[in-house]
């Protein structure tokens, strides 16, 4: 595994990685909140394979899912 680099290319400890990794995370969050959890489900399946890993966020889901019937 190489050395991450943050967007000022110094390294791990650099407040604007971390800066860097906040504001993606927070991007990450809002295009989520506007999937439904099927999407959701379907967006795991394709990130890591049909009913692979992710155990307890899809049982999450899929209760979500079953709910909204």
């Amino acid at each position: 595994m190489g050395k991450t680099l943050s967007p000022s290319g110094t390294g791990r400890r650099d407040p604007l990685r971390k800066q860097h990794r906040h504001l993606n995370a927070q991007i990450g969050k809002a295009f989520r909140a506007k999937l439904t959890p099927k999407q959701r489900l379907q967006a795991l399946d394709r990130r890591l394979g049909a009913g692979k890993g992710a155990r307890r966020e899809r049982e999450r889901l899929e209760k979500l899912i079953e709910e909204s019937k």
